[in-house]
This record gives structure tokens, sequence and C-alpha cells, in this order.
């Protein structure tokens, strides 16, 4: 939807700000923020100048421009995992490489491996990829 600078502006001025001082910005506002900041920029305006002209951080205008956002939601996919038997007869080195081949690889959304030995705590690396997702 087209929105005017007024229209914008009133809605950026009602949203909410966080105690952490930040502006949590609806999908819908950043959607016709960027939209109406496309066509200033269009005719030759800054992000610093239209994000005056709107009451907002220019840095956040910036990087809105610089990056897709990233979905909220990601939908995993599993893999099943089966562990392989070592044959009887087996050397101990064949043993140590059929145990290192336990260990299984997990690559998070944003590009993370983590790599999870045998007997591994479930909560534990839970944890850490909330960690690793949260930056």
């Amino acid at each position: 939807m087209a929105c005017t600078k007024e229209e914008i502006q009133e809605r950026i001025r009602s949203t909410a700000v966080m105690r952490d001082g930040k502006t949590r910005f609806t999908g819908e506002l950043r959607s016709d923020i960027l939209e109406y900041s496309k066509g200033r920029i269009a005719e030759g305006q800054t992000w610093n100048s239209v994000a005056v002209e709107l009451g907002m951080n220019a840095w956040t205008l910036s990087r809105w421009h610089q990056k897709p956002r990233k979905p909220k939601a990601v939908v995993a996919s599993f893999v099943e995992v089966s562990q392989k038997a070592a044959e009887p007869g087996t050397s101990a080195r064949a043993r140590g490489t059929a145990a290192a081949e336990q260990r299984f690889e997990v690559v998070c959304p944003s590009g993370f491996e983590v790599r999870v030995p045998v007997g591994f705590e479930v909560a534990s690396l839970r944890q850490l990829i909330q960690v690793l997702e949260r930056r």
C-alpha cells in the first residue's frame, strides 16, 4: 500500500519503544517505510535525509536497504540418523574410526556448524544452538 509521508511519520511516532531504547517496527510498517524511501531515494534523496524526514534513525533505514530481513520462523527438516555397528573381527583402529563416524553435524539456519559427539546432552546442544542463533 502506498502511504503518504504524514501517515508513515504518525505510525513511527506511535510505535512503542522497548526498554532497551530500540523501536520495534512491525513488518507492515517496515515494508511501507522501505517502499516510500525507495521512491524518495530514486528522486535523489539520501537515506539520511529520508530518515530525518520520517523521524527515524538513519542507520536503521540504511541497514534495511542493504540486506533483506531474515525470516523469523525457520522450518527445519530432519534427516534420519542411524548408527552402523562395527563388523566382528575389526581392528581397534577401525573401531576407532567407526566411533569417530558416530558423531554428526548440525548446520544451523544462520550457517553455524556444530559437530556433536556420541553421548551428547540434548539440553546442552539446544542451549548452544539458541546462543549461536541469537548472536
